[in-house]
């Protein structure tokens, strides 16, 4: 087999002043796995993936038997489900405290990525992976972590938090659960099917959107920050459609890894408001994908904030701007009404092709849950860094909008 170097492939390396990340971004950029582990003078790897992707494709294993050429050696852990449970986390932690690792790479979609962060940061910390829960819990650093993601949506390769699911959603956010490489190959993509890729591809919409509408600040970087997210809105939305239709289009499935990655540079910095809170409620209960549960959430949201706050009116406005569908003479209060109803439109459309419902009314909740629904929204997930301060009559209001499906 070959080894290949970032001088024999078409990708280009991909830095961010607030991000501590390397990224290869490019087709065939998962080919640089034995190189780069070279680099980091790992010689036996754990290496985190899921039972579909390792039974059903060659994917893993060819990256797998390409680190023989390296004289790597490894174990391979498979037992990752979607929006994995927190026994995942504890049984990931039993196997990587196992044997004497020096690295971990993690192969797979956004779960995956996370649990990957999850083994690195347990193979070197020894309580139970419970009491890591929240932030800033780790005390001694993660092993070198690698993440190469085969979907594109999550951005979970350039941030430093793994969600799972205890009870509620919960998270561990550590910047030491940082990946030291991510190797961001868009060919690896091509064989997701037509949910996952409006599922994943609609996650990064709204960690672009919601972190363009954080007032989180960052001095320095926060312009730059934003601009990502406003150049990760643009591509998803115009070529969402066609990646769903169309899975084979390498260009297209270029796009919205490019898209997607850009959305985790934005997450990676910014905080996400409540689009994201609203969608933590219902989702584990009726077994909504997350990117699924958020994206019902955000024109919503959308709406609201571009009605009682000036500067999210004025960055919705932007996007009209980007998305070619507002007028330089219309009001900024109208280019936020095209906008929302563009974006509803662009989900609806997208999902209805799919025979999938995104009311809530169409997923089974039941109207007489919505109050309480609205109350564990802010009490479980308060947003600090939205640009207005939410009440439960207000969510409870978007929540009876999303029920019917109706602006």
């Amino acid at each position: 087999m070959t080894r290949f170097t970032p001088g024999m492939l078409k990708v280009e390396k991909m830095e961010r002043s607030w991000n501590p990340v390397s990224v290869f971004f490019g087709n065939d950029s998962s080919k640089l796995l034995g190189y780069t582990l070279e680099l980091l003078a790992s010689k036996n790897v754990f290496i985190v993936t899921d039972k579909f992707l390792y039974e059903n494709t060659t994917m893993v294993k060819d990256l797998e038997s390409s680190l023989d050429e390296y004289n790597i050696t490894r174990n391979v852990y498979t037992n990752v489900q979607p929006e994995p449970k927190l026994e995942v986390a504890e049984d990931i932690a039993n196997a990587v405290r196992k044997n004497n690792y020096n690295a971990v790479v993690g192969i797979g979609g956004g779960s995956v990525l996370d649990m990957a962060k999850v083994a690195a940061g347990m193979a070197t910390n020894t309580s139970a992976p419970k009491d890591y829960l929240g932030a800033n819990k780790f005390t001694n650093n993660a092993l070198p972590l690698v993440l190469i993601p085969t979907t594109a949506g999550t951005g979970s390769e350039v941030t430093s938090r793994a969600m799972v699911t205890a009870d509620e959603k919960a998270v561990f956010a550590d910047d030491k659960l940082y990946a030291k490489v991510a190797l961001v190959d868009p060919k690896l993509t091509v064989s997701m099917p037509p949910k996952v890729t409006a599922d994943t591809g609609f996650d990064a919409m709204c960690h672009a959107l919601e972190g363009v509408l954080s007032k989180e600040k960052f001095y320095g970087v926060e312009k730059e920050v934003e601009e990502d997210g406003y150049e990760a809105v643009r591509i998803i939305a115009g070529n969402i459609r066609n990646a769903v239709k169309d899975g084979s289009n390498l260009q297209t499935r270029e796009y919205m890894m490019k898209g997607s990655l850009l959305a985790g540079f934005v997450l990676s910095k910014k905080a996400m408001v409540y689009g994201h809170s609203m969608g933590y409620p219902f989702a584990p209960k009726y077994n909504i994908p997350h990117g699924r549960s958020v994206i019902m959430a955000l024109p919503y949201i959308m709406q609201f904030y571009g009605a009682r706050d000036e500067d999210s009116k004025n960055k919705i406005s932007r996007i009209a701007k980007d998305l070619d569908i507002g007028k330089f003479w219309q009001s900024n209060g109208i280019k936020v009404y095209e906008t929302v109803n563009t974006i509803k439109g662009l989900i609806d459309e997208v999902y209805g092709n799919l025979n999938l419902p995104i009311t809530l009314n169409g997923i089974g909740v039941k109207k007489e849950e919505l109050p309480a629904m609205a109350k564990l929204c802010l009490e479980k997930w308060p947003r600090l860094a939205s640009p207005v301060q939410a009440s439960e009559l207000d969510i409870l209001g978007l929540y009876n909008q999303m029920w019917e499906g109706k602006l």
